[in-house]
């Protein structure tokens, strides 16, 4: 992908600020882009390959990608169209910060679950693309309160032809869930009343999981995620998102187990996947009490992971070296 001629030379001829621009990139590189399931997925040596990877802007190979990727992606266009930017690193993480004229802003595709890569190919707002004040060596930036900051937002949108979804379902949905006492029984309302058409990459995962957690109050207490994970030979990493939902002492388990669909499961049918070499991550099984389920299967990176990610590694290393020989 040469993205250059996929979002410079395609940018509306009606955004004049440098914000509208920024913003406009911004949402350009959350639709092309996808969170990398790999990440912490694979040996360490591997993790470092992508963390590390800084593609060349005219000619994107992979369309995954994890914060340090996104930022030096998103640094570079802005400063193709001769705006001020760097990358921010912030104890493990990474954003970007942006001086414009009358705004320093830090934006922030990647981070958490509540990310921009996601919220954006759902039509959302997006929410980690603010102003800041202050610059503090690896920590995020606090958001600052700009007068009017929203609106230049709502019509940026406007201007780039982004249609934010309308949030009266959301409304309705949260009025409707009040008369429902059974936690699982709101969790079934919910699936029942959204259009998961579509819904089958760790992007939709994470936009569904904030949807429930939204609509149900952020109940962490009785809200568990998790994902059933698998490591393939060429080095790719299988997900099915998993939400536990706790009533009592009742469970619910919901799981996208395959293309648009999402549905309840039992734990019998949940062990099943442990047949296929589906685990759960280490950090998850101190947590298995939580979720209410004693699965049979630890999630495992095999070895022969490590042995295709040296040798990817090593054919980069020898192309940019034979390339700087030329």
């Amino acid at each position: 992908m040469n993205l250059i001629e996929m979002i410079i030379d395609k940018m509306p001829a009606n955004l004049k600020t440098d914000l509208e621009k920024a913003v406009y990139i911004y949402i350009e590189t959350c639709k092309i882009f996808s969170f990398d399931s790999r990440f912490d997925n694979v040996p360490f040596i591997a993790n470092f390959a992508i963390v590390n990877n800084h593609p060349n802007i005219k000619n994107i190979k992979d369309d995954r990608i994890v914060c340090t990727v996104w930022s030096s992606i998103y640094v570079d266009l802005l400063r193709k169209i001769g705006i001020d930017a760097s990358a921010l690193n912030t104890m493990g993480h990474e954003g970007v910060v942006i001086n414009l004229k009358n705004y320093t802003i830090y934006a922030d595709a990647t981070y958490n679950s509540y990310m921009d890569l996601s919220r954006v190919k759902h039509n959302d707002k997006i929410i980690n693309f603010y102003p800041i004040d202050t610059v503090y060596p690896y920590e995020i930036p606090c958001m600052i309160k700009s007068d009017g900051f929203d609106e230049k937002l709502d019509n940026i949108y406007k201007k780039i032809g982004y249609q934010v979804v309308d949030k009266s379902l959301m409304d309705k949905l949260k009025t409707e869930l009040e008369s429902i006492p059974n936690m699982i029984d709101k969790v079934d309302h919910i699936i029942n009343s959204i259009d998961l058409t579509g819904y089958n990459t760790i992007d939709d995962a994470h936009y569904f999981r904030n949807v429930v957690s939204s609509c149900l109050n952020y109940d962490y207490k009785n809200i568990k995620y998790t994902y059933l994970k698998k490591s393939e030979d060429s080095g790719d990493v299988k997900l099915l998102w998993l939400l536990s939902v706790k009533d009592q002492d009742t469970y619910g388990y919901y799981l996208f187990d395959k293309l648009d669909n999402i549905r309840k499961y039992s734990k019998d049918e949940l062990y099943e996947y442990a047949k296929l070499g589906y685990g759960i991550p280490d950090y998850d099984l101190i947590n298995t009490n939580a979720l209410g389920i004693e699965y049979p299967l630890k999630f495992k990176v095999p070895s022969s992971n490590i042995k295709y990610f040296f040798k990817k590694i090593s054919f980069e290393h020898n192309k940019k070296k034979n390339e700087k020989s030329r």
